[in-house]
């Protein structure tokens, strides 16, 4: 019997636009039922990868899989297994919350019961137009759609933009039951406490470039604190730091820069430090 398809499946995914490079060479397998965090800055390239997982763009080279499906070939049949919270949003203002959702829902009472416990769990009065909801409220339907499908993979990009803590808190709730029900969940974010709070594993995206994946126990122990020296009498001269050394070199080392205040002169000097490591 062939062992079941990883849920989301990325081989050297690359896109460009013009002579913009959004996306290079992504490299990534998401495992079933884990939360992975898609961490970076604002304009990293998030939001294409998603776009691209849905075969809403085109790839420059190569390709995505969704269970086993090309993104891009088997579109209809890759969507199919997915939900999808843009970060856009795609709301119609003349409706009311629970006409949107009914629109954008595929039928079936399972569909109706997650419905209704999300209304529930968010916070939201689906008798409400949404032209008349805030920012955060808007938010808040857009995650309901999404969530409401019955599927074993979410898309989510910024699910969380706008949410007051408390719903912020029941969305995570609601993430680690999807997970308990073995769905998988990847969710692209570029606040590194929410990934933290919520993701099993992290991939950091950089200028298009995917530049760690690890796990978020291994996220927090490379965490670094820049070590600064100050000195209060002149600085000791370099002898002083012959035998100094970086207790372990790798990407996240830094050097330091240490000041130092003479009684008549102001100078700064370079000093090797260690940084320290959480």
């Amino acid at each position: 019997m062939s062992a079941t398809p990883a849920p989301i499946v990325m081989h050297a995914l690359s896109k460009s636009f013009g002579d913009v490079h959004a996306l290079r060479d992504l490299d990534l397998d998401v495992r079933p039922g884990e939360i992975f965090g898609f961490l970076g800055p604002n304009g990293a390239g998030k939001t294409t990868t998603i776009r691209l997982l849905l075969g809403l763009l085109r790839p420059t080279a190569v390709a995505a899989w969704i269970l086993g499906f090309n993104a891009h070939t088997q579109g209809p049949r890759a969507r199919r297994a997915v939900s999808c919270v843009p970060s856009e949003d795609a709301l119609y203002d003349f409706m009311s919350v629970a006409a949107y959702l009914e629109t954008v829902a595929p039928p079936g009472p399972s569909v109706q019961r997650r419905r209704a416990g999300l209304l529930e769990r968010l916070d939201l009065d689906p008798d409400r137009r949404i032209k008349a909801l805030s920012q955060g409220n808007r938010r808040k339907v857009a995650l309901v759609a999404g969530l409401q499908a019955d599927t074993p993979v979410y898309l989510l990009d910024e699910p969380t933009a706008a949410l007051d803590p408390l719903i912020q808190q029941e969305f995570n709730r609601t993430m680690r039951d999807y997970r308990a029900e073995g769905r998988t969940v990847f969710m692209s974010t570029h606040v590194l406490s929410e990934a933290e709070a919520l993701c099993d594993r992290v991939g950091i995206l950089r200028a298009g470039s995917l530049v760690a994946v690890e796990s978020v126990a291994e996220l927090k122990r490379a965490r670094v604190r820049r070590l600064v020296v100050r000195f209060v009498h002149p600085a000791p001269p370099d002898a002083a730091f012959r035998d100094a050394r970086v207790a372990r070199r790798n990407a996240h080392a830094t050097r330091s820069r240490s000041r130092s205040q003479g009684p008549s002169t102001r100078r700064s000097r370079r000093s090797r430090s260690s940084t320290s490591r959480t």
